[in-house]
């Protein structure tokens, strides 16, 4: 029904009492709704109409995957269309919702969101540029589609408050997600590994890769110059399978607040999932094939004397991973 500008009153510039006067109470003809019979249905839009209106969507950098997680958003990259982009956003709530109707889950994403603040530190954010502490990108054209770093400005220096050092957590960093919405049915579980790893990255309890310490050059690298290249590669595989027991659940993780730390094993479970037995068919049981390399280079490596050990001083390969894992 076509509205007539006399059925529209201007606004009153006075404040007072909300009761109409009674020269404006009584309703007219031409304001009354239409008539459920008499009114037009709404056209239903084709699928090419809802197609060419998401190619149309204004370009955005940020997608909400929750109302009540602002601080965890998809962000769109150069390859993306509109389209593209609001189906990806579709699919990383679609598997948000999965983790948060589970108490793990939902512990774990609104803990990551409560972290917002103190992952940018003085920071302030616009609408435009919310502050966030984990952005969710596709990962469908990645050698990785699933992976996860701190965020960091390319420098090593930028990453370390995510890792804990020598018994200590560190402050806290946001964190850059891959998710790869063309994955398998269960891929909000992929989804929820890597938001472990974001959940730990914001409270300081990741495990540091050798690169980002400051034990990256220490002198026992520099013993069998032939060697160092392997030697460190064993450290930081070491260092990196750790990483990723704690996150599976394989291991615990150290100085969480109240004890507390999610898993994907722990996702999986409150999900009927089986269980997660190994970490690239590795174990942490002291037998895979990185643990007996380090075990060489450890052995071949240890320098001390019969006092020393007698001690305690670790050699310099437990020196090291003693300082990140602990």
């Amino acid at each position: 029904m076509k509205l007539r500008s006399s059925s529209f009153s201007k606004p009153s510039s006075s404040f007072g009492s909300s009761s109409p006067s009674p020269s404006t109470s009584r309703p007219r003809s031409d304001s009354l709704p239409a008539k459920p019979e008499t009114a037009k249905p709404k056209p239903v839009a084709t699928p090419a109409q809802l197609q060419a209106g998401k190619n149309n969507l204004k370009p955005t950098d940020y997608g909400v995957v929750d109302p009540n997680l602002q601080g965890i958003r998809t962000r769109r990259d150069n390859q993306q269309t509109g389209a593209q982009f609001a189906d990806f956003t579709q699919d990383v709530r679609q598997s948000t919702n999965r983790l948060t109707s589970k108490p793990v889950g939902n512990q774990m994403l609104n803990d990551i969101n409560g972290r917002t603040q103190a992952v940018n530190p003085g920071a302030t954010g616009t609408q435009s540029k919310p502050l966030t502490a984990m952005d969710i990108y596709s990962g469908r054209n990645s050698a990785m589609p699933n992976s996860h770093v701190p965020r960091n400005d390319g420098t090593l220096s930028s990453t370390r408050p995510a890792y804990r050092y020598d018994g200590q957590p560190g402050a806290g960093t946001a964190s850059d997600v891959k998710y790869n919405e063309n994955g398998g049915a269960q891929r909000f579980n992929s989804l929820g590994h890597e938001s472990v790893h974001a959940w730990r990255a914001s409270n300081g309890v990741q495990v540091s890769p050798l690169a980002a310490s400051k034990h990256s050059n220490a002198d026992v690298f520099n013993q069998h110059p032939s060697h160092s290249a392997n030697m460190k590669d064993t450290v930081d595989n070491r260092l990196r399978l750790t990483e990723e027991f704690e996150t599976v659940g394989l291991r615990p993780t150290p100085h969480t607040k109240n004890n507390w730390a999610p898993s994907e094993n722990a996702i999986r479970a409150e999900h009927g999932l089986p269980s997660r037995q190994d970490y690239s068919g590795l174990k942490p049981d002291g037998k895979n094939s990185n643990d007996q390399a380090f075990k060489n280079y450890d052995e071949g490596t240890d320098a001390r004397n019969f006092f020393q050990k007698l001690s305690g001083q670790p050699s310099p390969f437990q020196k090291i991973v003693g300082d990140l894992e602990k």
